[in-house]
């Protein structure tokens, strides 16, 4: 098996939208970094790479 090439470009800024929405639907709640990296394709640990 060989390492993967993928990577999805400005995560951190995909995010951040992806979360965005998420509070305008639900409200700060409703936030859940394992269902932003899902809906943007990414692995659970993916967000945390991306902040500080």
């Amino acid at each position: 098996m060989t390492k993967s090439t993928y990577h999805h470009g400005n995560l951190a800024s995909a995010l951040v939208d992806a979360a965005l929405k998420q509070v305008e639907q639900g409200g700060a709640e409703a936030v859940s970094l394992r269902d932003l990296a899902q809906s943007l394709g990414v692995s659970r640990a993916a967000p945390y790479r991306h902040f500080p």
